[in-house]
């Protein structure tokens, strides 16, 4: 019997809120090591996951890898993580020409923007967060969902 998705929701009012949202989204569900990413452009996907990675401790620039696809940082415990934005990737193909299941399969932690293409090869558990900017404000509404 598959379980219920435990799923969380915050109101992001400002820039400086992300941090905080950042830091309860961890103390949630840091112990799952893939998460994606999902909004419109511009809905606030890199800078929630510059506000995660301030969070775990991460002191390097962090930006969308767009068009290398996948940037790799170290954790000051010495975990890798890897950030991918799939967004140019036309197929599944092509995400496995880049060896995309190995980087699951790693163990290390995978955030990833624009997954659509490789949520069939995602193994659980896994989060999903989805951003949803106010269509009037800077308001965004950040729901995050585990999946069994």
């Amino acid at each position: 019997m598959e379980s219920l998705p435990i799923t969380y929701t915050w109101q992001v009012p400002t820039l400086a809120a992300w941090d905080e949202v950042a830091a309860q989204a961890l103390a949630k569900f840091g112990n799952t090591p893939i998460w994606i990413f999902e909004g419109n452009l511009g809905a606030g996907k890199t800078t929630f996951i510059k506000a995660l990675a301030r969070k775990m401790g991460i002191s390097d620039l962090v930006s969308s890898p767009t068009f290398a696809l996948v940037q790799s940082y170290l954790l000051p415990n010495k975990r890798e993580l890897y950030h991918f934005d799939l967004y140019r990737l036309e197929s599944l193909e092509q995400a496995l020409d880049i060896g995309i299941e190995e980087y699951f399969d790693s163990g290390a932690i995978c955030w990833i923007e624009w997954a659509q293409i490789v949520v069939s090869l995602l193994p659980k558990p896994y989060i999903v967060v989805s951003i949803l900017p106010s269509p009037d404000s800077p308001l965004r509404t950040v729901t995050l969902t585990r999946h069994e």
